[in-house]
């Protein structure tokens, strides 16, 4: 890898996706220490060459050694699409759970506990509802 070439691909996507500023701030990163990184000053660590590649949508492979630019978008590894009767159902039991108990969920922790009901129907349609019982008693008391 040619660290030129390497701070040049950064320098593109950074500034595709907003600017040194905009990637800084979302990465959780100083802006000093993005703005080494784009200039050449200095070489990112692996955890902020990770964050960066996340950041900006584009693979660590691609960031580092180049390559066909159409290929740079980081694969979806694993992921199934929604189910939409699933996630109408968790939606329910949240709801439903909630509202027995009388709370409210601010919109962080309520998308976590619908993400959580989400998997545990989700695994129950897969047939492995050998914790059903256990990962719903932990679902009710994060709700209530």
């Amino acid at each position: 890898m040619s660290y030129s070439e390497f701070k040049d691909r950064l320098k593109m996507v950074v500034k595709k996706n907003g600017g040194n500023k905009y990637i800084a701030t979302k990465a959780g990163m100083p802006l000093g220490t993005l703005s080494k990184y784009v200039t050449g000053i200095s070489e990112p660590t692996l955890s902020n060459l990770r964050l960066l590649a996340d950041t900006c949508e584009v693979s660590i492979d691609w960031l580092v050694y180049g390559g066909d630019m159409n290929e740079a978008t980081r694969p979806i590894v694993n992921q199934t699409p929604l189910d939409k009767k699933t996630l109408a159902d968790a939606i329910e039991v949240l709801e439903t759970a909630l509202n027995e108990n009388g709370s409210t969920l601010p919109p962080k922790p309520k998308a976590e506990a619908l993400m959580l009901a989400y998997e545990i129907l989700l695994e129950d349609e897969d047939g492995s509802d050998s914790n059903k019982s256990t990962d719903f008693k932990s679902f009710l008391k994060l709700v209530s």
